[in-house]
């Protein structure tokens, strides 16, 4: 009689995380172009490669900052620090907790996970939705790299002032809407959704304990967002290769044109707010107010975004805030191309 394998005799075949099975092939159609300029000596190829590597190694040591800022807070911030802060502030909870964010910055890829958390740990929706929205923004990281890649202070003061504005008017605006009516059916009864990624959410006790914990946030966080990365700017050195002279003709004849496709780009590109002003920056013939619409939008406001809502946030609300989002911005560059 022929024996049979259990699932536990089974030989377990280890699996690539799911960040690096998403870059290899990018890495290797890099290589392939690499190739390709070499060989052939295109010229679109030499400005594609130097576009791309321009703006990679520009950035990925912010990205890297980023995640490990975003790893420590994780692992030596306790989850109710934000919601002890803010709620004692009553009607200026809102306010408050936009004037926190920098003491919990953490980047978009992961914000969500820590929304989640913190909703279930008591924390308002209307202040939840605050610190979802300004935390990849208001951020230290975020406002160094936005000063590196455009060599000034307008751009990243008015994108810090943009993302408070924004984030601060949509808690407010949605205050009254009961967490019931927002939150997917079960969420605050759901014991076991913590925001981890993991089914065991047990704090580390030990010191030794607690830097493996923040690598592996660190390193889980970092592969998480290098394929959106490397996506995001593969297509900008497309377009800056092939379009750019078209994009800066419509930019300089139609002035609505800019910050339109602007925000759009920052939508389709879906990158981390510590990384996503390099490819911003290299789009030079557009206005201040176009580069702060990407700015602002971006961390708010993607596809990637969209997709991580929907493990918290029902359908129609996901579809309110997003036009509350559109609007906020669109009337925060209105007021800077009357100011400005």
């Amino acid at each position: 009689m022929q024996q049979t394998s259990s699932p536990e005799d089974m030989p377990i075949i280890p699996q690539a995380p799911g960040g690096v099975r998403m870059v290899a092939p990018l890495l290797s159609a890099g290589i392939g172009l690499a190739l390709i300029a070499v060989l052939a000596g295109q010229r679109w190829v030499d400005s594609f490669a130097a576009y791309f590597i321009a703006i990679t190694l520009s950035a990925l040591p912010y990205m890297l900052m980023g995640a490990l800022l975003s790893g420590l807070m994780e692992v030596f911030l306790p989850p109710t620090a934000l919601a002890a802060v803010t709620r004692k502030a009553g009607p200026w909870g809102v306010v408050v907790t936009a004037l926190a964010v920098p003491l919990f910055p953490i980047c978009e890829c992961g914000i969500v996970a820590v929304v989640r958390r913190l909703v279930r740990k008591g924390l308002p929706l209307s202040h939840a939705l605050t610190y979802l929205l300004a935390a990849p923004i208001i951020n230290p990281i975020v406002f160094a790299s936005t000063y590196v890649a455009f060599q000034d202070f307008a751009h990243p003061l008015l994108r810090t002032l943009g993302g408070f504005m924004v984030a601060v008017g949509i808690g407010y605006l949605f205050s009254r809407i009961k967490p019931e009516n927002a939150l997917i059916p079960g969420f605050l009864t759901d014991s076991n959704g913590c925001g981890c990624a993991k089914d065991n959410c047990e704090e580390p006790e030990n010191p030794e304990s607690r830097l493996q914990a923040v690598a592996r946030h660190t390193r889980m966080d970092f592969l998480e967002m290098i394929p959106y990365f490397l996506m995001g700017v593969f297509i900008a050195s497309v377009m800056k290769t092939f379009f750019g002279d078209n994009l800066m003709a419509l930019a300089e004849r139609y002035p609505i044109f800019g910050p339109a496709f602007m925000m759009a780009l920052a939508f389709v590109l879906s990158l981390c707010s510590e990384a996503d002003a390099f490819p911003a920056a290299s789009f030079t013939s557009f206005s201040l107010v176009a580069h702060t619409g990407y700015l602002v939008l971006g961390p708010m406001l993607d596809i990637k975004l969209l997709i991580m809502y929907r493990s918290m946030f029902r359908g129609g609300f996901i579809v309110l805030l997003a036009g509350a989002i559109v609007a906020g911005v669109t009337a925060y560059l209105a007021l800077l191309e009357v100011f400005l």
